[in-house]
């Protein structure tokens, strides 16, 4: 009976139904449940997706730890010799009601109002087969905020957003609770059957360096400042105003950085090189859906405002040091520079991709358009 059964929940589980963007939606690493659904020996594969917080059969909040001892889950995996199960693996506690069910077959049962489940199986079904969206780089991107070690929920939850309210916007389908919506730019609209130029003009790419030159004001915070092994300066103090901060890591993606020296790219380095691999995309394919002079202001403007999320969230940090007496703090200061070098350095040195790329089809018109999403 397990072998039957675990095959029929396989089938009927994210990663069967949604394989494109299953992991990009959906985490593995525990068991998440309604504690009313589970009672009854039943659990919605929708609630592996971090995303929709609340049951929407019930209303109840998804958990992913023991109501009575705290424990969290197990991971979730499903096999023809494995189930999850209904107890907590810790204190030997049902996860919801009172009755131990797991090998009580008669005892389980489908809830009431089971079609409300229908809505989000219907939009779940149109991303995956929708031929309209291609989200370029989803597997790699990052949000900007620190995650526990080893978890991608943040980002999970910025996907769904994203998806959700503004590329296949659905009021049927359960609103995420994230603290910020993602910031969307776009879209940008690809220019068909016009072969781009692989290079900026000289007066196009003179505006950029202008742009990311640093402030005169930095002078006023040097001794504020030190410059790890990754080549780019990390506040040591919340005197530091944010933006200042902010510079030096967007500069930092447009520049050759290495802990010696950063010096300008060439022009068409800019666009073979620093682009693309801001991204995490190949140059060819960039080149052949959008031109450089209409990406240029899309990609600076989504770096700046990643730089600035980094910043704000290291400054937060620091003020929370201040608390701590001045050997500790500088231990502290240490491992968190260690622990957000991705962030605070060159983004395509670390393999860290803050910056979604996503391409659409204007159902309308038939035309490719570009969005970058930053959370």
């Amino acid at each position: 009976m397990a072998s039957s059964l675990g095959k029929m929940l396989y089938q009927a589980s994210l990663a069967a139904r949604i394989p494109r963007l299953y992991q990009a939606l959906a985490t593995d690493r525990e068991f998440r449940y309604c504690a009313k659904c589970i009672s009854s020996g039943f659990q919605a594969a929708i609630a592996q997706i971090p995303g929709i917080v609340h049951c929407p059969i019930h209303g109840e909040i998804h958990r992913n730890s023991c109501i009575h001892c705290g424990a969290r889950t197990q991971p979730y995996f499903l096999n023809s010799d494995h189930l999850p199960s209904f107890s907590c693996t810790e204190c030997g506690s049902p996860l919801g009601g009172e009755l131990l069910i797991d090998r009580r077959v008669d005892a389980w049962a489908t809830p009431d109002r089971l079609d409300r489940l229908d809505p989000i199986h219907t939009w779940l079904e149109r991303i995956n087969t929708s031929k309209d969206i291609h989200w370029m780089n989803v597997s790699e991107w990052s949000t900007t905020l620190q995650s526990p070690e080893g978890t991608r929920d943040h980002t999970r939850y910025a996907v769904f957003g994203v998806l959700r309210s503004r590329l296949l916007p659905d009021n049927t389908v359960p609103e995420s609770n994230l603290d910020q919506e993602p910031e969307v730019f776009g879209p940008f609209v690809v220019t068909q059957g016009v072969k781009s130029s692989p290079d900026l003009t000289e007066a196009e790419y003179g505006t950029i360096l202008r742009r990311i030159a640093l402030p005169t004001e930095l002078q006023n915070y040097r001794e504020h400042f030190r410059t790890p092994s990754f080549g780019v300066a990390v506040p040591v103090s919340p005197l530091v105003p944010p933006h200042l901060h902010a510079h030096l890591i967007w500069r930092a993606q447009f520049e050759k950085v290495t802990s010696i020296y950063c010096e300008p790219y060439s022009r068409s380095n800019f666009c073979a090189v620093a682009i693309p691999q801001l991204l995490n995309v190949k140059v060819n394919l960039l080149e052949s859906m959008i031109s450089n002079r209409l990406i240029n202001e899309g990609i600076l403007t989504a770096t700046w405002n990643a730089s600035v999320k980094i910043a704000v969230e290291w400054h937060r940090m620091q003020l929370s040091f201040r608390e701590v007496p001045p050997p500790e703090a500088e231990r502290s200061w240490l491992i968190a520079v260690d622990r957000w070098a991705n962030r605070l350095g060159c983004w395509r040195h670390r393999n860290y991709f803050p910056i979604a790329m996503i391409k659409v089809k204007d159902t309308i018109t038939g035309k490719d358009q570009l969005y970058f999403v930053v959370a």
